[in-house]
Order: structure tokens, then sequence, then C-alpha cells
């Protein structure tokens, strides 16, 4: 299968392109002016909704202006000495991780996990992780799914269904085969609703002694960091139209000067055969 969206294994260990690096830094100061409006807008000063609009707005448009599917920025974490969760490592986000995938034709979505956020990859019951690991190629996939699941509320069907519909795509984004990735999905879509919403999955970790945040910041203003949008329709030429110039393809009218000294060229040019 084809992956254009990651990095090619002769690249891994390299510096990462100044693209990522320049998105990476770009959501997350979106992602944080965020958190600082909500907390602001909290005690009477900015609008919530405003707010949360204009970070939606921009921190998606940053993912979805890579026009391309799979992580937008690298996924780095910081392991937790000492700490796990049901027998799978836990690990804080060391930097804002971003991540589109298209749903449909015509859907996509955009998926910001914050920096701080602690997650626990992908949720295999012990039994199970013989055959798939917690971690592994699926662990981009994992994380926004479980970033989904955080932000998710108990009894909402729809934001479950979607959640997991954007985990089974991101799957096969980042490589995991038919048969596996389905696996993965039916046994989230299956056993998966009594870890929507949990309220003890909302841990965040300062990252300088990975303690856990106190106070933790206020969930609402994480609602903004996934978007769904429509793909637009692509353009159909009727036959027999030349098709559009771009303006950049369009060449600036000559000076008089210039219109001379071609044409004295040409001639000149004309008479040297």
């Amino acid at each position: 299968m084809a992956r254009k969206h990651l990095t090619p294994k002769r690249h891994l260990g390299r510096e990462l392109n100044e693209s990522t690096v320049d998105v990476a830094k770009r959501l997350a100061q979106v992602v944080s002016q965020a958190e600082t409006k909500h907390k602001t807008s909290v005690e009477g000063m900015f609008e919530a909704s405003v707010a949360e609009e204009m970070a939606a707005t921009f921190g998606a448009e940053i993912l979805f202006e890579e026009n391309r599917e799979g992580p937008i920025t690298s996924l780095a974490i910081i392991l937790i000495p000492d700490e796990n969760r049901q027998n799978r490592r836990v690990a804080a986000l060391a930097a804002t991780f971003g991540f589109v995938a298209h749903l449909s034709k015509r859907r996509k979505i955009a998926v910001a996990a914050p920096q701080g956020y602690v997650t626990d990859f992908a949720s295999i019951p012990g039994f199970a992780q013989w055959m798939i690991s917690p971690f592994g190629k699926h662990s981009e996939a994992a994380v926004v799914h479980d970033w989904l699941y955080t932000l998710g509320t108990k009894g909402d069907k729809k934001g479950r269904k979607l959640a997991d519909v954007t985990f089974r795509r991101a799957l096969k984004l980042v490589g995991v085969g038919f048969f596996r990735r389905n696996i993965m999905y039916w046994a989230v879509r299956v056993g998966g609703g009594s870890g929507y919403g949990l309220e003890s999955d909302y841990d965040f970790r300062d990252l300088e002694r990975l303690k856990p945040r106190d106070p933790l910041p206020d969930r609402k203003s994480f609602a903004v960091t996934w978007r769904e949008a429509e793909i637009p329709k692509p353009v159909k030429r009727k036959k027999g139209l030349a098709p559009e110039r771009s303006p950049a393809s369009v060449q600036p009218p000559l000076s008089e000067a210039d219109a001379k000294a071609k044409a004295q060229d040409a001639m000149v040019a004309t008479k040297a055969r």
C-alpha cells in the first residue's frame, strides 16, 4: 500500500523537514491560545464562543491546508516511569499532535491532541496483547482515538461512532493491514462503550516533572481541538473549453521600450539565419 504521507524508512532518524516543524509550531500556538482565551472568557473578559470558534477554525485550517491525510506533525511522546494502565505503558505528548482523515468522499476531520495529554495508546486487553501490542505501527491512530474518546460525553452514540470511524480510517493511513485494523475497529465498537467519556482519562502532565497538572485545564477549552469539514467537489470543465489560466501564469503587458527591444532582437535573429 502506498504511504506517501509517511516518512520513508530510509529517512527515519533524520531531521524533520521545515514544513512539518512550522505546522507543529503554529498548531501548538493556536491550541495554547484557545486555552488562554477560554480561561479569560470564564472570568468575563472574553466571549467563550468567539474564542472557541476562532481556534477551531484556525487550528483545523492549519492541518487542512496541508491537503493530505495522515499524521501532519510527528508524534512526540515522553514515557511516564513506573506508571501503567491495565498492563499498558502510558506517555505524555511532548508536543501537540495533528492528524487529518477523510471519512468519506465528502467529509474530513482534523484532530489536534494537545501537549501534555496522557495516552495509554491502544486499549488492548492483556489476554490479547500477544496478538496486538498496545504500542506499535498503530500508535498515531490510537492517540487520535484516545483523545476523541477523552473529549466524549457518556451516552453520546453519534460522537462515539465518529471517534471509532476516525480510528479505522487512521489505522489504514498509518499502514495497518485490512485484517488487523478491522479486528481493532470492531473491538472498540463492541467493547469500547464503557471507556467513552471517562473522567479518569482526562489527564495532563507537567512536562518537566511529569506530575499531574493541578488544576487540570478546563475541558471546554479543548472542544476546539477537532473539527469536521466538507471536502469541496472538484471543478468540472465543460468539453471544448480551454482550461483557465492561473493568475501566476498570466504575463504582465510589456512596456513600449521592452516591446521595441524584443522586436529588434527578433529581426537580428532573422538576419542571422
